[in-house]
């Protein structure tokens, strides 16, 4: 009869004391991406090394809810060209690209997310500019309406035997200046 006892206190007060150690079902705290790249303007046959801090938006720290983010470079149309997983170790992974030959000339973006970032609509997103002097006919390059108008003397050309001319659109340049390059061919022609 006391074992009975003693069993139904236990139940009752099994079920009338709160569970301790156990966490109201709190959701996660809501968390950013950041991106550092070594480039944004990059050739085929060049990496784009990159590194990702995942980052709590509450507490500014690194973040350890999210165990893997994605990186993908975006091209014309939103069209994915590479899509990679990094595993983050205390919210921090990192990696590299190699550009191949095939990527055509253009601006690309460069995006990282989790899939809780992914869930709250929000993301990194940066900026890339590829070149590839391998590929013909490539609008990108140079398109004679986009380029800026300049006199012959204000405008060296490089020869490069019979592949095509460069031509720089002054002389000389002060730092963070900014350079056009247009490409011409044999005939001088702009390269399209």
């Amino acid at each position: 009869m006391m074992k009975k006892y003693l069993f139904s206190i236990f139940i009752t007060l099994l079920f009338l004391l709160p569970a301790a150690g156990q966490e109201k079902n709190v959701p996660p705290p809501a968390e950013t991406l950041f991106v550092h790249y070594n480039s944004t303007f990059l050739m085929p046959g060049e990496y784009l090394r990159y590194q990702i801090y995942c980052r709590n938006t509450k507490t500014g720290k690194l973040s350890n809810f999210s165990k893997i983010a994605y990186l993908e470079i975006i091209g014309k149309d939103n069209q994915s060209i590479k899509k990679e997983k990094i595993k983050l170790v205390n919210g921090v992974g990192d990696g590299y690209y190699f550009i191949p030959s095939e990527i055509v000339s253009g601006s690309y973006k460069l995006v990282a997310y989790t899939k809780r970032m992914l869930n709250d609509g929000s993301f990194f997103s940066g900026d890339l500019s590829i070149l590839n002097p391998y590929k013909v006919n490539q609008e990108i390059i140079a398109n004679p309406e986009d380029q800026p108008k300049a006199t012959k003397k204000q405008n060296p050309e490089i020869t490069t035997g019979n592949i095509a001319m460069l031509q720089l659109n002054k002389k000389t340049f002060s730092s963070r200046e900014r350079v056009v390059l247009t490409l011409k061919g044999v005939n001088s022609q702009p390269l399209r």
